[in-house]
């Protein structure tokens, strides 16, 4: 059993000139009415779309809602940042929004194919459910895959509990027309890839498992001069670091928070 890859995540600041300029998505106010933040769009390739009331294309920046039914087509995929865990919804799939009870990402994939990945130090798990199979996932990557009535949920970190039967790393829980049984990886089925189409600035997610290196955050624009970059919402950025890698790892999150995203509606 190969032991937890070590995880070290820089997340998104976006600057109220960033999202001005062409080519990065400005969130519309009226989304947010009603709205409970489930994320933020930190990476979105072809046509995505978003579906509670009324239905929208989904653009970098964008808030998404408890509730929102996310669709990709051929090509689309879909990266959303809420604390410290991406969720990254690949092409041809649908997977519905919510929050756990201590508020971190609860998602469940109907169709195709969706991957989580929590690269913070500690907190409680997000959640990863796919036709009654459900997965805790903290400080670990995790994909769902559904098709044809039949779900697989794979681990590509560490140890990961499916229904309470433990998935070891290159192996996954499959759910159909059996008993749930555990088996190695299929050699067809490679990882999802994360952040293609990274939004500019993006997050960059050092490589773990895998997820190939990522590009460095982009400089904000200089619209209107040179300005220093906000603090994201929930304050400051913390950093920590956490041993057990024999690296040194240090981790730096966005904490927690439900202030609105610069450059937003109210």
């Amino acid at each position: 059993m190969s032991k937890l890859t070590c995880i070290r995540a820089v997340f998104p600041v976006f600057s109220a000139a960033a999202l001005l300029v062409a080519g990065v998505g400005q969130a519309d106010p009226t989304r947010n009415v009603g709205c409970t933040p489930a994320g933020r769009v930190a990476s979105v390739t072809g046509e995505v779309l978003a579906s509670r009331s009324p239905q929208r294309v989904v653009a970098c920046g964008d808030e998404l809602c408890v509730g929102d039914l996310i669709t990709t087509g051929a090509g689309g995929s879909v990266g959303i940042l809420h604390g410290s865990v991406l969720t990254q919804i690949g092409e041809n799939s649908r997977a519905k929004l919510a929050l756990t009870p201590a508020g971190t990402p609860d998602v469940v994939l109907l169709d195709g194919t969706v991957r989580m990945i929590d690269a913070g130090p500690d907190g409680a798990a997000g959640r990863l459910a796919a036709l009654g199979a459900k997965a805790d996932v903290r400080r670990n990557d995790a994909e769902a895959r559904v098709a044809g009535g039949a779900v697989e949920i794979c681990s590509h970190g560490g140890p990961l509990k499916v229904n309470g039967a433990t998935v070891d790393p290159g192996s996954c829980a499959s759910i159909g027309s059996e008993p749930l049984r555990v088996a190695a990886n299929r050699v067809d089925a490679p990882a999802l890839q994360v952040l293609g189409g990274s939004c500019d600035p993006g997050p960059v997610i050092a490589p773990i498992a895998h997820i190939a290196p990522m590009p460095a955050v982009a400089a904000p624009p200089t619209v209107f001069g040179a300005a220093p970059l906000p603090n994201p919402p929930g304050g400051p950025f913390r950093t920590c670091a956490f041993t057990g890698c024999g690296l040194g790892i240090t981790v730096q999150a966005q904490p927690p928070g439900n202030a609105p995203f610069p450059g937003a509606g109210p």
